[in-house]
């Protein structure tokens, strides 16, 4: 059986996009005067993403990463800043070095993305059918029944 390429572009692509969306709040969070409750949501994401990223390779990098980050913030260093730059050029790093590894053994998405990323229509089309037909017609979020 192939792969369902497009399923796995907008899965990747979401994982990326929400990855991306955190590390963007973090900035925001440490504009903000230190408190433990920033502390508590800085070790979550720290835990979050451990338990849910998904390329192995590039986990450690992003995670080593967010541990000086937390540890700096904690610690109230003025080395917060360049810490979450850090986080953010490790992010990045994630995204491109993921993509590399999915490509390697699937070959390319053009047929499901364009040059700047986005999901094409068709890929969303095939996704949405695939689902469809893993569910036995059903989608949604309850489409695979009660667990």
């Amino acid at each position: 059986m192939q792969p369902d390429k497009a399923l796995i572009a907008i899965l990747i692509k979401r994982e990326h996009s929400r990855l991306a969306s955190q590390v963007k709040s973090l900035e925001k969070l440490l504009e903000k005067p230190y408190s433990h409750a920033n502390s508590k949501r800085l070790h979550d994401m720290y835990d979050k993403w451990q338990d849910n990223l998904c390329d192995e390779k590039g986990l450690p990098l992003v995670l080593r990463a967010m541990s000086e980050l937390m540890d700096a913030y904690d610690n109230r260093s003025e080395a917060v800043q360049d810490a979450w730059v850090e986080v953010s050029a490790a992010a990045g790093f994630y995204r491109m070095g993921h993509w590399a590894f999915v490509k390697h053994f699937l070959g390319n998405f053009n047929k499901y993305m364009n040059d700047f990323g986005s999901i094409r229509p068709q890929g969303v089309q095939e996704a949405v059918r695939t689902e469809k037909a893993f569910a036995g017609g059903r989608t949604g979020p309850h489409a695979q029944g009660p667990v």
